[in-house]
């Protein structure tokens, strides 16, 4: 799979996002950003923006995140919306992520 190009302001936003959450998450959770998933349905291993995983006192060494370990799946949307909205949803809902938020960019400040 060839992964789409970040634009600048894809990247400013998710920075951002993370930021915010690390203040939010800070030892409650891990905050993983662009790092893998394990998909028990498929043998993909995506790799979203953010996740917000269980802790765990491995730290995750001993594997990448699966399912059960993760609380939220974040993807900042600037140009793959479509693609977010029905692929991914549908692959983290098969694996049974049940919460997804996808972070619309839309629409550009200027």
């Amino acid at each position: 799979m060839i992964k789409a190009a970040k634009t600048t302001f894809h990247s400013v936003c998710n920075t951002l996002l993370l930021q915010e959450l690390v203040i939010l998450i800070a030892r409650i959770a891990h905050l993983r950003a662009q790092e893998p998933i394990i998909l028990s349905t498929t043998d993909s291993e995506p790799e979203p923006d953010v996740v917000i995983a269980r802790n765990r006192d491995d730290n995750y060494l001993a594997s990448h995140p699966e399912s059960a370990d993760i609380l939220l799946v974040i993807e900042v949307s600037d140009s793959t919306l479509k693609y977010d909205q029905r692929t991914k949803l549908s692959l983290y809902a098969e694996a049974g992520i049940t919460n997804y938020w996808i972070f619309n960019l839309g629409m550009k400040i200027q």
